[in-house]
């Protein structure tokens, strides 16, 4: 009796223990619903396709926490076009990623990697490599992942950047002058791309000197596959082969590697075998690219025009323009929203809608773009036409433009019914979907747009252009080309205890000292053999090597005197 009594008492008290951890688990569930579970941007874009999205909704309410200021402005490898959309300047800001609640970066100018505490404001630890870093790391698995100019990928520890591994894919430490600056033959000139223990990069810009696309090992760097040949292949490609250059994308299966003056080359994930070349058709190219379910989309240029190519993604079959009536900068994709950023509007649009309408519209858009190019034909004869046949020209003119007309009005209808709303402001240049906000960086500000109702719930004026988004636990950190960074949260830093008035943002700025050298007995020494070396060489701009550079005075007082670039090479790091 007394073993059934206790066998019952045990019975009821698993129920109520089985109970209560229900109870816990539906409380967890239900607070995490309320609260949203931060998402780390460990990569650019947040994630491998370059989608630009995160589950976790951030603010809509921030304010700014910190700021970095760097002592230089970024210097993008490439000068700005003249007649194109800049194709391939990636680098044109300190694009920032964001994990376990830091921030990292690198730099083209000091050739640095940053880390920054993002809930402290202050920076962490810092990396040297021997070349400008131009893209932003990868973040996994507690390593950061960043390739340099300098040829090499580094592996570094989260959290003391301490290196673990480095890698080079090119034959030598060979270097030349290049964009300015000395770097390797072979500079790694792609983001890091990280998936399932696997590094993903490309090194080498010109076909013929060698390209090397590698998959290494995350845990020690060491090879999975090099694909050591498609340089060599640069006969058989569009434009004289790839020169890779830009954040690689990558599918389950395939590893794009995007190209400044063409479209995205595939390879195998599994092998490295090359698979083709998107064939961008005509003058179109650029490095933007991501991948919308079966779809790679990549381009940014078409004869000064914004454009976007669609690719099947296993075949590198041209599948037409993506949104061919909004021709977007810009874009994230969601299953049922596109949210288009052009140069002076963001458009969501309704991606069933948008295929019907422009479907039902293809037989007008056929027909108006025939009339359209008789109307053209015709304005060309005029030039050469007598005054008879003036008249009856002119006659042919009036009536293919009564044509045209309502053609062009029902195609604006049907456009008008494929987006949800459209937000307008005048310089816009970069979009992501953080939850149920959009946010879109400009020229000069960066704002939150609400993505049901396309509302503007938030704005925030910056230094220079916002072209780099990065959202994760809570912030929103905007990269700009002037070189600021910024990192805003919500609610605002707690008053400082002393007058409850709240704390101002903290600004992070890198010490510059003026003198940075000792005032001792080879001070005078060194001024004097600059003073010499420029009196018999005459010589104040252009290139200055100096050997056995040491801790740089020779080059620290050349520098002071001329407009030199000055490299210094030294054995002891």
């Amino acid at each position: 009796m007394r073993q059934q009594i206790t066998t019952s008492n045990t019975g009821l008290a698993s129920v109520r223990f089985r109970t209560l951890i229900g109870f816990l688990d539906f409380l967890i569930l239900f607070v995490l619903c309320r609260i949203g579970i931060a998402e780390d941007w460990a990569t650019y874009r947040s994630q491998i396709t370059r989608s630009g999205i995160t589950s976790e909704t951030i603010g809509p309410r921030l304010f700014l926490q910190w700021k970095y200021i760097p002592t230089q402005q970024p210097k993008p490898a490439w000068p700005m076009p003249s007649e194109e959309l800049p194709r391939m300047h990636n680098d044109n800001a300190y694009h920032v990623v964001l994990a376990d609640n830091n921030a990292y970066f690198g730099s083209c100018v000091t050739n640095k990697v940053y880390s920054i505490d993002a809930a402290e404001g202050k920076i962490r630890w810092t990396f040297f490599t021997e070349g400008p870093v131009r893209f932003a790391p990868t973040v996994y698995d507690g390593r950061v992942y960043v390739g340099s100019d300098d040829g090499y990928v580094y592996c570094l520890d989260t959290k003391d950047g301490s290196l673990i591994w480095k890698y080079r894919a090119g034959p030598s430490d060979e270097k030349v002058i290049g964009n300015g600056r000395m770097i390797s033959l072979w500079p790694v000139r792609t983001g890091v791309l990280v998936d399932n223990g696997i590094v993903y990069f490309a090194a080498g810009v010109f076909p013929y000197e060698g390209l090397y696309i590698c998959a290494l090992k995350t845990e020690d760097g060491s090879v999975v596959w090099r694909n050591d040949t498609i340089g060599e292949r640069a006969h058989e490609l569009d434009y004289g082969g790839i020169s890779p250059h830009g954040y690689l994308v990558a599918s389950r299966e395939i590893l794009y590697v995007p190209s400044g003056r063409s479209m995205p080359a595939a390879f195998d994930r599994q092998t490295g075998k090359f698979l083709f070349c998107a064939s961008p058709g005509a003058k179109r190219g650029g490095t933007w690219a991501l991948i919308d379910n079966n779809k790679l989309i990549s381009g940014i240029d078409f004869s000064g025009i914004p454009h976007k190519v669609a690719y099947d993604v296993k075949t590198g079959k041209r599948e037409g323009e993506a949104f061919a009536w909004f021709p977007g900068i810009d874009m994230v994709l969601t299953r049922e929203v596109s949210y288009v950023l052009t140069k002076d509007r963001i458009y969501a649009i309704n991606r069933p809608r948008y295929t019907e309408a422009f479907r039902k519209a293809g037989k007008l858009i056929d027909e108006r773009e025939k009339l359209t190019s008789q109307l053209s034909s015709l304005r060309s004869k005029l030039i050469t036409a007598d005054e008879k046949a003036d008249k009856k020209i002119d006659e042919q003119i009036d009536e293919l433009t009564r044509k045209i007309a309502p053609l062009a009005a029902e195609e604006n209808r049907f456009q008008d019914s494929s987006y949800e709303w459209s937000y307008s402001r005048r310089g816009l240049r970069s979009v992501i979907l953080a939850g149920d906000v959009v946010f879109a960086g400009g020229e000069g500000f960066v704002v939150g747009i609400d993505s049901k109702t396309g509302k503007e719930v938030w704005k925030n004026d910056v230094n220079g252009a916002a072209v780099g988004l990065a959202a994760s636990n809570g912030r929103l950190v905007v990269s700009s080309d002037k070189g600021p960074i910024y990192c805003f949260g919500g609610p605002a830093l707690p008053p400082d205890g002393n007058d409850g008035k709240v704390t101002a943002a903290k600004e992070i700025k890198s010490e510059i000292k003026d003198e940075p050298y000792p005032n001792d007995s080879l001070t005078e020494t060194y001024k004097a053999a600059a003073e010499k070396i420029l009196a018999e060489s005459g010589v104040k701009k252009g290139y200055a090597l100096v050997l056995d550079c040491g801790q740089g005075r020779l080059a620290y007082e050349l520098a002071k005197r001329t407009e030199l670039k000055i490299v210094g090479l030294e054995k002891d790091p």
